[in-house]
């Protein structure tokens, strides 16, 4: 199949939205926030409100997807439903974004409520298919990369942004990443290796 057109009114960089049928790579990021070691919160609620809050802005500042909760975990998709050619690049700085909200609202409140992130981020291909179980025409994706991502978060030391090997392919050039070993992950016939994130190199942008 040839190139997909561009959509119009958008960049030349940006494709078409996902039609029925197609597959297409995505990045999707799994974002996690927990009381630091020897915290406790009383309000939990207020934990879950404050996650949506900083993954919802910054999802609309790197032009993100926020799907919703899964759990604990909160899901960004970058690629869906419009595509560009920085997808990866745009979900590792929301990632540092989400990393760099926490530690700025930690150092307002103080030790006694610290809080923690965790990030797990994968490119991998979906599909778009019809939203068979709600009955309604509204489609959505079918694929592992999401649940990846979230396996990868729950994998992530605390305060670690965790990559893997196929993101971290896409970012080397920009990125600081350092390997931080190979894991299992529930549905995949071999190991993945992942790769920490660091920092965006200063000379890229």
């Amino acid at each position: 199949a040839g190139p997909m057109p561009a959509v119009a009114g958008t960049p030349s960089h940006e494709r078409a939205r996902l039609v029925e049928g197609e597959r297409r790579p995505i990045t999707a990021l799994c974002s996690a926030l927990m009381p630091a070691a020897g915290v406790e919160l009383e309000d939990l609620d207020e934990l879950v409100h404050l996650q949506q809050e900083i993954c919802a802005d910054v999802a609309n500042r790197y032009r993100g997807q926020l799907v919703g909760g899964l759990g604990h975990q909160v899901l960004i998709e970058f690629g869906y439903p419009v595509a560009r050619e920085d997808d990866a690049l745009r979900a590792a700085r929301a990632a540092l974004a989400i990393r760099t909200a926490v530690a700025e609202r930690n150092a307002r409140v103080g030790a006694a409520a610290r809080l923690e992130i965790r990030v797990g981020i994968h490119t991998g291909i979906v599909a778009y298919g019809p939203n068979e179980s709600a009955r309604r025409s509204a489609g959505q994706i079918v694929g592992m990369t999401p649940m990846i991502a979230s396996q990868l978060n729950a994998r992530a030391p605390r305060g670690a942004i965790v990559a893997s090997a196929a993101t971290a392919q896409l970012l080397r050039s920009h990125f600081v990443l350092s390997s931080i070993g190979s894991q299992a992950i529930d549905g995949m016939a071999r190991e993945l290796e992942l790769f920490a994130l660091d920092s965006e190199r200063a000379t890229v942008r």
